[in-house]
């Protein structure tokens, strides 16, 4: 009995959880038509290659506002939290030298709709970035982003990007 109370508990959690990301609305996307998926899944995808874009273009003021203003923005890099909201990350990514770009190359990304107008992406990655001198240096690994549509348009809530760290030698 108590099993069976912790199963149902753990997923009224989820459901509630979900809600909360979803605005209320409908916990399930299977609810949505195939074309609305398919319009969904074309638009993350969208959003990740103007994000590959303008990163590659260096313009770090069109990146930052790709960020989602949400209270439960957070953004994850190796396990430790880096960013406990857009504003955060938006102020590290505006303090970049003049002239600094990242070449980003997402591997066969997988979009899944978690809820209507909630989409996760992950997928292996690899960056480039250099400076205006031509410096620069890379790393690569793999990356998960949740993806919410607010007034139209698909914007980062949250994310984690892990790179293999240089093994330090005994």
């Amino acid at each position: 009995m108590s099993t069976t109370r912790g199963v149902v508990q753990a997923w009224m959690a989820a459901v509630i959880a979900l809600a909360s990301l979803t605005g209320g609305r409908a916990a399930l996307a299977s609810g949505a038509s195939a074309a609305d998926d398919e319009a969904a899944r074309h638009g993350v995808a969208a959003a990740l290659a103007t994000y590959r874009d303008l990163a590659a273009a260096g313009k770090w003021s069109d990146v930052a506002s790709l960020y989602a203003d949400d209270v439960r923005f957070r953004w994850w890099s190796n396990g430790v939290l880096e960013a406990h909201s857009a504003a955060e990350l938006r102020k590290g990514l505006l303090s970049l030298p003049a002239g600094t770009r990242a070449e980003n190359t997402y591997h066969d990304p997988e979009i899944q709709l978690l809820a209507p107008g909630v989409a996760l992406v992950s997928c292996a990655y690899e960056t480039r970035v250099s400076t205006a001198e031509g410096a620069g240096y890379g790393f690569g690994g793999w990356i998960t982003m949740t993806f919410i549509e607010k007034d139209g348009a698909w914007r980062i809530l949250n994310g984690h990007a892990s790179a293999p760290l240089p093994r330090r030698s005994s």
